[in-house]
């Protein structure tokens, strides 16, 4: 009896130990010839925020970004963030209507493309809003050149689309370009 409870005692302990150091981690594949990099990051316990532009361009100065915000143990679903966000993204700049793509529980998209107001500049954005691992994470893609996002619609469409959470126990266990992903 007390080999069971110590061999009980011992697999509790290796899966509390193996889910409290479990990494999450948002890898986005971007396009060829274009140089992303990491331009701010911030992480709490409960919230992790990274944004990317392209080399050279600043959080404050971008033509175009990607935004990763993770929420972890995030109660509410993919589809309710969604709606918040853009509700949040609505008071923010109310120029422009956003289509839903996909909205089901766990994965959600809308896209719309802005006027000026106020002090913003004219702008297209994809905002994905999907369930992780650990919780809820939305990735916004947001081009000021309209032409350009135009353009490149159905590419960048894909690429946030199929943007993946990977979890590995192993913290080493990593994509190693760190301007492909990022660590929640």
């Amino acid at each position: 009896m007390k080999k069971v409870l110590l061999c009980s005692l011992t697999i509790l302990i290796m899966l509390a130990a193996g889910i409290a150091y479990a990494y999450e981690t948002v890898i986005i594949k971007y396009p060829d010839g274009e140089l992303w990099e990491p331009v701010y990051y911030r992480q709490t316990t409960h919230e992790s925020i990274a944004q990317y532009t392209l080399k050279g361009e600043t959080t404050k100065k971008w033509s175009k970004t990607v935004i990763i915000h993770a929420y972890n143990n995030y109660i509410n679903t993919a589809r309710m963030l969604l709606g918040n966000v853009i509700e949040l993204n609505y008071r923010q700049n109310p120029t422009g209507k956003y289509t839903i793509i996909k909205n089901t529980t766990n994965d959600a998209i809308a896209m719309r493309c802005t006027n000026s107001y106020k002090q913003l500049v004219p702008q297209c954005e994809i905002l994905r809003a999907a369930k992780g691992h650990k919780g809820v994470i939305t990735i916004h893609y947001i081009n000021k050149n309209i032409s350009d996002y135009k353009d490149t619609y159905d590419d960048w469409y894909d690429r946030i689309k199929k943007a993946i959470f990977y979890e590995s126990y192993f913290r080493n266990d990593r994509i190693l370009n760190k301007a492909l992903y990022l660590e929640l």
